[in-house]
């Protein structure tokens, strides 16, 4: 048998393996979630390991509230569960969208519960009820049941680890930006989440979300560009028709290689194209945040 004091040791010392080897699994899981299995998430550690250390942070910066609490099972439990299901609405919204999961689902998460039939059938939505309540009730058995940690909660020390991995994580971060290894802004919603990984891409669009205002927009900078047209705006005799059609699943098949048609698959759209203004527009987003060019394009 052991004694008391080695007891402690032992435990504090694999409390503290726990803490650093825990979030990486929960950080390879992620990367597999988004990345249709183990191969892709082995393929992106292994060749942007250092993107991949930055994902590790994040997800350890999470996990540091264990460090201050003796229900140490708990935490682990509900942090962990938290970053799971982030995880399987990833790979959810992946498969049924195509888009990977962001912030901004939460805020109109509202409004996708008005339409989820159309994407789930009725036993999905009831398979995905009664995971969230098995996981609600699992985490409350593991705060009435689970063992408290031994010895002294050591706050400095706890403290000092947590200021150390975000320090780490704000380095490296910066450190990673400033070679353009990493972005914070996405042209592309897939190509980001791809680029950066999971973890880093959700934060980035937390706290990155819009077009940024100029730094000289005001209603003077505007009047300034207004005063050189003088005159008063005179209707024009004739009043043009403009018909402006902002439709996500409409494009031209023949633009997809490999595929060839015998005849023209959009001739309405190819007849006004000939016959009117036409072109290619190029958008500062595609595939995420696209109602930002959505309202430049209306508004001017």
């Amino acid at each position: 048998m052991l004694e008391n004091g080695r007891k402690k040791e032992l435990f504090f010392n694999r409390q503290w393996l726990a803490y650093f080897i825990i979030p990486l699994i929960a950080a390879v899981l992620l990367e597999a979630f988004g990345r249709k299995g183990p191969a892709g998430a082995f393929a992106f550690i292994f060749t942007r390991p250092h993107v991949f250390a930055c994902n590790y942070l994040i997800v350890l910066l999470t996990f540091s509230a264990v460090l201050f609490v003796r229900r140490k099972l708990f935490v682990y439990t509900v942090v962990g569960a938290v970053w799971l299901a982030m995880g399987i609405t990833d790979a959810v919204m992946l498969a049924v969208r195509n888009s990977p999961f962001n912030a901004s689902d939460l805020v109109i998460a509202k409004y996708g519960v008005m339409i989820n039939d159309r994407y789930m059938s009725v036993a999905e939505m009831v398979l995905i009820g009664v995971g969230i309540a098995a996981a609600a009730a699992a985490c409350v058995v593991v705060f009435r049941r689970a063992p408290k940690a031994l010895g002294e909660r050591r706050a400095a020390l706890s403290a000092a680890v947590t200021a150390a991995v975000a320090a780490s994580l704000a380095g490296l971060t910066a450190i990673l930006a400033a070679a353009g290894a990493i972005t914070f802004k996405f042209e592309s919603l897939n190509d980001g989440y791809d680029r950066n990984g999971f973890p880093l891409a959700y934060a980035c669009s937390i706290f990155v979300r819009g077009v940024d205002e100029p730094e000289d927009y005001s209603a003077d900078s505007v009047k300034s560009i207004i005063a050189p047209i003088s005159g008063e705006a005179q209707a024009p005799e004739v009043r043009p028709n403009i018909v402006v059609v902002q439709l996500e699943s409409f494009f031209d098949p023949r633009k997809i290689r490999g595929f060839e048609f015998d005849e023209d698959p959009i001739p309405n759209f190819t007849a006004m194209r000939e016959s009117c203004s036409s072109g290619i527009l190029r958008v500062p987003v595609v595939g995420g945040g696209t109602s930002n060019t959505e309202f430049e394009v209306l508004t001017g």
